[in-house]
């Protein structure tokens, strides 16, 4: 979840890959590489991308681990 502009850069760097941004800052000014979520209103539909992710329906590329 994110809470500022700052936080949004900061995980754009350090995670990969990032299926969707969450949280009560409202990102939508800069463009994103994920969908945002407004998890007060958007649970369903962010817990549908996610079933379709894990299923591999998303085309995401997992890294090795």
């Amino acid at each position: 979840a994110v809470k500022s502009e700052e936080e949004v850069v900061e995980a754009l760097k350090t995670f990969k890959p990032i299926i969707a941004f969450t949280g009560r800052y409202l990102a939508m000014r800069r463009e994103l590489p994920a969908p945002y979520f407004d998890v007060l209103r958007e649970q369903a539909k962010l817990a549908e991308l996610v079933e379709k992710v894990i299923r591999g329906e998303k085309g995401i590329e997992s890294s090795p681990l």
